[in-house]
This record gives C-alpha cells, structure tokens and sequence, in this order.
C-alpha cells in the first residue's frame, strides 16, 4: 500500500515537472497574438468561443515545443539554468520526450477539430511544423545573436497568420499586425538574452544582449515595444471603427505601467543583479505590463474576447511566474522529490 502511494506520488510530482518545464502559462503573448490573427480571419457571426479548440491546439503545440527544446538545450541548460527540472535530475530525457510526443498528438487532435477539412487541416498542419522546425532551429542559432533573436520573432509572426487562416482567413490579414507581432516577438527574445546575460557567454551564446550589454539590449527592447504600440495608435486614429476604445486605453495605460517597469529594471541593472532569478525578479514587472498591453490589442479587436480570453490568459501568466517561482526557483519542487526519495529508500 505505501508503494503504491509513493508511486502515485511520484507520478503526480513527474506530470508537475513536466508542466513547469514545458513553460505554457508564459507563452501567454503567443497566444495573444494568435488570438489576434483569430479575430481579424473569423466569420462576423462566429462565437468568440471558437477560439477554444485553437487555444488547446496552441498550447498542447507550444508546450510539445518547450519539452523538445528543453532535450535539445540540456547539456547547455546544466550551467546556464541548472535549476529546471530536466537539467536538475527531477526528469529524464525520455520523460521529457514522451511528454512532447503525447502533446504533439494532442495537438494534432485538436488541430483536427479546429479543421475538418482535409486541405485546411494540411495547411494548418504545414503551419505548425514551419513554427516547429524554426523553434527548433533556434537552438542552433542562438550564438548567431541577431539572426536567433529573427528566428523567434518569425515564430511569433507564424503564429498570427496561423490563427488568421484557422479562423478561415475571411477577411484580409492587415501587415501592421504582423509588423505589431514581428516588434514585439523581437522584443521578447531580446529581453530573455537579458535574463539569461550572465550565463550565456559561458555556453558560448552570443545573443544581442550579450552582444550590446544589459542597457543597451534594454533600450531596444523597450524601442521595439514602444514602437509596436505606437503602430496600434496610428492605426486606432486612421481607423476609428475597427479598433475600440477600451481596448487602445488598456494598452495606452499598460505602456505607462511598462515604461515606469523599465526605469526600475534599468536601475537594477545599474545596482548590478546576481543569477537568473534575480533578473527575473526584475524583469518581471516589465514582462507583465506589455502582457497586458497585448490582451489591449485583442481587446481593441473584440472587447468581448478581451475580457475573456485576454484577461484570462494574462492571468495564467501571472499565476506561472509565482508559481514557478515558489516551485522551481526556491526549490519546491526539488524537496518534495528529494523527500519522496527518502521515504522510498526507508521503505
């Protein structure tokens, strides 16, 4: 009886650890930003509860996505970021693989509910692979520095048109969106070389943080960003009906949250930061912020979505940033393994 509750015990501590290596609750602007594309090719009369077969596909795909790179970036990982839970021994590789085959066929059944149609489910199908083949990619191509930080924000760009020809691509795909995506996957990838800024030179990673410094990598973060949504307000003015007001105001005040962040992140790196997860802890409020800025853009298309879909993942965002922070970066986790393993030898 008590192995077996170990063993169930244990079962529930590897499906966690899998969840917090596969990353899915931070891949939230992705998801945004394929919601976007959603609402510009669906239907007039859809429900904006269609999107929640695209939203199961995305995140089974994403995080199939994040297991596979893990594997791909374990030896590099166990100096860089020793402290997730396939570089720290919580996982195997073959854990860690069968996880990514089980979400990749979960997504290939959703994708098959999302697309009845034979040539739509190819397209879609060819759409995910292209997005996969570029992640993967990136791992190859992160000393490259700019041209990796491209690779990933293509990602980003895939990803709109991928939930704009889901929805059936009714209506034209507007370039600013896919400028808007392109900005601010650039940015992202930019800021996550910034986190990483310690670390990488010693795996050999010359990522454009590296290359240009924490201050500088921040400045053109915080360029690109601002840029983005300056593109949402041109629009917005030449364009008063296609955009809502709600939707521009939730993005104009979470710009002004995101600048406020920035002066403080730039002044933490001013002080000087230590390891990963004190860069994390200062990025943090930055990240948040244009989080919140992206669900102002899906907010803008559809105020309804917005406060649905958009809110709701920004939530989850939220709730994987403390919760990977207690579980992962404190060591939760890894006492609680730790402890099994005790109480498995004593028995």
């Amino acid at each position: 009886m008590l192995a077996a509750m170990h063993a169930l015990r244990q079962r529930q501590l590897t499906i966690e650890a899998l969840w917090w290596q596969s990353r899915v609750g931070v891949a939230a602007p992705i998801y945004l930003l394929t919601g976007a594309g959603w609402l510009v090719g669906k239907a007039p009369h859809e429900s904006e509860l269609g999107f929640l077969s695209v939203l199961a596909c995305l995140i089974c795909a994403t995080g199939s996505l994040a297991l596979l790179h893990a594997v791909l970036d374990e030896e590099e990982d166990r100096l860089v970021a020793p402290i997730g839970p396939l570089p720290a021994g919580l996982l195997t590789r073959a854990q860690v693989l069968r996880g990514s085959a089980l979400l990749a066929l979960l997504a290939v059944f959703a994708l098959v509910n999302v697309a009845a149609e034979a040539s739509r489910f190819l397209g879609l199908l060819g759409v995910l692979v292209l997005a996969g083949l570029l992640t993967i990619s990136y791992s190859f191509a992160k000393h490259s520095g700019g041209i990796a930080s491209v690779v990933m924000a293509t990602v980003w760009t895939i990803a709109t048109v991928g939930g704009w020809l889901v929805a059936g691509a009714h209506h034209p795909l507007p370039a600013w969106l896919l400028c808007y995506a392109f900005a601010v996957g650039l940015a992202d990838n930019i800021m996550g070389g910034i986190l990483d800024i310690d670390s990488d030179p010693m795996v050999g990673n010359a990522t454009v943080a590296v290359r240009l410094g924490a201050r500088h990598a921040l400045l053109l973060t915080v360029i690109l960003d601002a840029g983005a949504t300056l593109l949402l307000l041109i629009v917005a003015i030449q364009e008063p009906l296609l955009l809502s007001a709600f939707g521009i105001g939730l993005a104009v005040f979470a710009v002004g949250w995101g600048a406020f962040a920035a002066r403080s992140l730039r002044s933490s790196l001013d002080r000087g930061l230590e390891g990963r997860t004190a860069y994390i802890a200062a990025a943090r409020p930055y990240i948040r912020a244009l989080c919140l800025r992206d669900v102002g853009l899906v907010s803008a298309l559809s105020p309804r979505f917005g406060l649905t879909f958009g809110v709701g993942l920004w939530m989850l965002q939220g709730v994987a940033f403390r919760g990977s922070a207690r579980r992962v970066r404190e060591g939760g986790l890894h006492r609680d393994f730790a402890r099994l393993h005790v109480q498995t030898d004593a028995t």
